[in-house]
């Protein structure tokens, strides 16, 4: 088994009332939110992982405590072999090449680029920062990334506010790639986009990943483009895994109830599936300030019984290949619960 480029275990990420560091020590444990709680995965080289949830589930707080635009409250990050997080475990070097290697597209590409510098400034900054180059060939890279990312050279000198919202986010994606990144954070690249240019951009960055040999880590709601592009998954709520494993298997035969419902939920487009009944799940997410004890979701299951309520279920095999974990006491049991038909 390849080597995991990035490696993430037991990640928390924590909110308190109260942001003394002496209150955080004396604060009891239900009195912070825990927006991402113990959370593992790793990916290796070339791979896709996708991170998908109902919104505020912890998805892209999560991406944000990995690369440090949100401070971890515990847990540890490794990429390529070495300490990112804790990072009193991390020398300088390290934490710099971690932040040349790993890039990230944010969901809203025109309040993710800056209004007042053209397309060229924009592109070719990470690439100031970081001090590589001249300013005659970082503008030529600039040009050369404009034209791989399905752009006009020409318009390097133009404003974000000139071009549409896909095109803002190929500039996004061609910043992104500037200082030859190994890994791609993709926080929602398309939900902000029209459904007609949605496909064009998942292409591209399913082309690019071939070019590059990319990583990518993407975060969404949107189980098409999942499906389209990510070769395994991790399903979130509240702050936790409830199930992880090969895209193929989980879209196919889901083994925990909310991965289930979250994909009878996608919007069919034929007749007949227009006709079914669509099974919405009852109640409210609840709290992540005070989440119920047991298995989190099961305020809002239909299957949940008494063990759930007291016992909290870990991630373990679901199937006997290995390829998919799930986070169920059911799935323990001998008889069948699925339909997967219906989820043809």
């Amino acid at each position: 088994m390849s080597t995991p480029q990035l490696n993430v275990k037991s990640l928390e990420k924590y909110y308190y009332t109260n942001n003394s560091i002496t209150d955080k020590l004396l604060m009891a444990e239900q009195e912070s939110v825990k927006a991402v709680d113990g959370i593992s995965f790793s990916l290796t080289e070339g791979e896709s992982f996708a991170i998908v949830g109902e919104s505020g589930c912890g998805k892209s707080t999560a991406a944000e405590s990995i690369l440090n635009l949100r401070t971890p409250t515990d847990g540890e990050i490794a990429f390529n072999g070495e300490i990112i997080f804790p990072e009193a475990t991390t020398n300088r070097e390290v934490r710099t090449e971690f932040r040349r290697q790993t890039q990230i597209v944010f969901q809203d590409p025109n309040s993710s680029l800056n209004p007042r510098m053209t397309v060229g400034k924009i592109i070719t900054e990470p690439l100031l920062i970081h001090d590589i180059g001249t300013a005659k060939t970082r503008r030529e890279r600039a040009q050369e990334l404009l034209e791989e990312v399905g752009l006009d050279s020409t318009h390097i000198d133009r404003y974000p506010h000139e071009f549409s919202g896909g095109q803002q986010q190929r500039i996004a994606i061609a910043r992104a790639l500037s200082i030859e990144p190994n890994l791609i954070i993709l926080d929602e690249p398309v939900s902000a986009l029209d459904v007609s240019v949605q496909a064009q951009i998942l292409n591209l960055l399913m082309d690019l990943q071939d070019k590059h040999d990319l990583t990518y880590l993407l975060i969404s709601h949107n189980l098409a483009a999942v499906n389209h592009i990510a070769d395994r998954v991790g399903v979130m709520y509240l702050g936790e895994f409830v199930e992880k494993g090969a895209t193929d298997t989980i879209f196919s035969n889901p083994k925990h109830p909310y991965t289930e419902a979250l994909l009878k939920s996608v919007p069919q487009v034929s007749l007949e599936e227009r006709r079914r009944d669509v099974e919405l799940l009852d109640g409210d997410v609840p709290s992540a300030k005070d989440p119920p004890s047991g298995c989190r979701f099961h305020t809002r299951c239909q299957y949940a019984r008494e063990e759930c309520t007291k016992e909290k279920p870990l991630l373990h095999d679901a199937t006997e290949h290995a390829d998919q974990q799930s986070a169920c006491f059911r799935i323990d049991d001998d008889h069948e619960y699925w339909n997967s038909e219906s989820l043809q």
